[in-house]
């Protein structure tokens, strides 16, 4: 016969057992469910990327005047102005790259954002990406995926904790389906909200990604977002030792271009004109840079290119131009009020720079330096740790993106 005692403590083990199966395991199924909707998110971003893609081919070619296309020079305009209309419209929270909303939201709302946000970045950025606005679809589909899991915990009335928790872990779905990289999304998710790994926010953040990644590679297929050169080998210690310098140099790199951007962002916002034409404006900017090298990322997203440089492609004096250019055409595009993703650039930016420094090396002693593209590599890495303070991230994120773990 069993003590009273013992039996008492018993029946409360076992309610404290059901009362946290209750509340956490409502919070997982709930981060299932953020995650799947960020994972359609990113394909129907996508879609509506396509969309105006197919708009940008078409009017290709049709306006020429002399040597110049003032059909794709004009394109950003529009796209910046379809965005401006629509941020102006239907949420204001969607103008930018949009991950400062977010963590405004989860250090000074309790996890709140409204559920027209997720809806209205994504009409925005497709718009302003698709018609070659110079921006990444990474940041918007992060805060689709934040603001998806804010509003089921809302409609759910769970707590300012689990609110924050679902807030968490949609943005690491929505960064996870964007570069199908699973791991790296959990890891910024919690990185760019907490500046720590807690075990606690790592499961809903975990679950929501993997449910995001799954649902997106279901969609449209699991392929490399870059591809790695095969010939990178480890870096011998030499090479280690400029790439401890390296990752200083990067860090001033990327503080010069976090400036340059809040300085652009800075500028139109004290610009007494109507909110809704300073993207077009910034697009129109965008649009004449852009024009002078296609083919190269400037833009778009800059995927095109990140490959091209990773290749070995371009001259010297070209790829600090690349960098130069994407820059302002980001800051240009995103920084005037323009709806998406600065994280694409800043890899193009890292990258671009690395090479430099590669080829360089590679001039002055082929032996010690034999691969450029290592630095590429480090500098894509170093570039996305500093401006993100980041650095798991960056160190995961990169090796994901490739699908090279090697």
């Amino acid at each position: 016969m069993i003590e009273p005692h013992r039996e008492l403590r018993r029946q409360v083990f076992w309610r404290r057992v059901a009362g946290l199966t209750r509340r956490y395991g409502r919070l997982e199924l709930s981060a299932v469910a953020t995650g799947v909707v960020a994972g359609l998110a990113a394909v129907t971003l996508d879609g509506a990327i396509e969309v105006f893609r197919n708009l940008l081919e078409f009017i290709e070619g049709r306006f020429m005047v002399g040597p110049m296309d003032m059909g794709l020079i004009m394109a950003p305009a529009l796209g910046g102005l379809i965005s401006g209309i629509i941020t102006w419209k239907m949420a204001p929270e969607v103008k930018g790259h949009g991950i400062p909303n977010v963590i405004e939201s989860f250090l000074f709302r309790e996890g709140r954002i409204a559920l027209r946000v997720p809806i209205a970045r994504i009409l925005a950025s497709g718009a302003l990406i698709g018609l070659g606005g110079s921006a990444g679809r990474e940041g918007p589909i992060g805060q689709v995926g934040a603001g998806f899991g804010s509003s089921l915990a809302g409609a759910l009335k769970m707590p300012s904790r689990p609110r924050k928790l679902l807030l968490i872990a949609g943005l690491s779905a929505g960064i996870a389906a964007a570069f199908d990289a699973p791991l790296g999304g959990v890891l910024f998710g919690l990185e760019i909200l907490l500046g720590a790994v807690y075990s606690v926010e790592l499961i809903p953040a975990f679950v929501s990604a993997i449910s995001a990644v799954a649902v997106s590679w279901t969609l449209r297929g699991a392929k490399p977002v870059i591809t790695i050169p095969a010939h990178v080998s480890l870096p011998n210690p030499v090479e280690l030792l400029v790439l401890l310098a390296f990752g200083l140099m990067m860090a001033l790199v990327a503080r010069a271009w976090v400036d340059i951007l809040y300085l652009f962002e800075d500028r139109f916002e004290a610009w007494e004109i109507p909110e809704w034409v300073k993207p077009a404006l910034g697009g129109l900017a965008t649009g004449v840079i852009g024009f002078w090298s296609l083919g190269w990322g400037i833009m778009g997203p800059g995927f095109d290119g990140l490959n091209r440089i990773l290749a070995g492609e371009g001259t010297l004096s070209l790829l600090l131009t690349l960098a130069l250019v994407k820059i302002f055409a980001t800051s240009l595009s995103v920084g005037s009020g323009g709806s998406g993703g600065i994280f694409t650039p800043t890899l193009f930016i890292g990258a671009a720079t690395g090479a430099v420094l590669g080829r360089m090396l590679n001039v002055i002693n082929p032996t010690i330096f034999p691969e450029p593209e290592l630095f590429a590599l480090a500098g894509m890495a170093a570039h996305f740790a500093a401006a993100t303070r980041a650095p798991l991230t960056a160190v995961v994120i990169i090796t994901e993106l490739g699908r090279n773990y090697a």
